[in-house]
């Protein structure tokens, strides 16, 4: 899998050349971060994908369901056979979550993540 790599604010990189790309374990951890970064009805040419963020984020009580769709997001995405754990730290009050996940992919047993998931940052505002 090669995949062009991403900047601090998730926009396409340019001006390296192949630096710019990203292959194996790598390109499967950046596809994965995107993947988890869309919301449901965002991008026209593929309505279905991604999290329902708004609403898993803005309402209270869906620690449960936020981590159920992570896993089902991560274990769809190329190269992943498995999601050993995965936990969420959310934070209702400021509609933030802390997602920690370890998965087996293609190259690599129990890699480790963590990553922030801001709605407003995926909003933009």
């Amino acid at each position: 899998m090669i995949i062009r790599a991403l900047d601090s604010n998730h926009d396409f990189t340019f001006g390296l050349g192949k630096q710019n790309y990203l292959s194996s374990q790598k390109a499967i951890n950046e596809n994965i971060e995107t993947r988890l970064l869309e919301f449901l009805n965002n991008a026209f040419w593929n309505m279905g994908a991604g999290a329902d963020w708004p609403r898993l984020l803005g309402t209270p009580g869906t620690k449960q369901e936020i981590i159920l769709t992570c896993r089902a997001i991560i274990l769809q995405s190329y190269g992943v056979n498995s999601v050993n754990s995965i936990s969420a730290d959310y934070r209702g009050s400021t509609r933030n979550i802390i997602l920690s996940y370890n998965i087996n992919t293609i190259y690599t047993s129990n890699f480790n993540v963590q990553m922030q998931i801001n709605l407003a940052q995926l909003l933009g505002v």
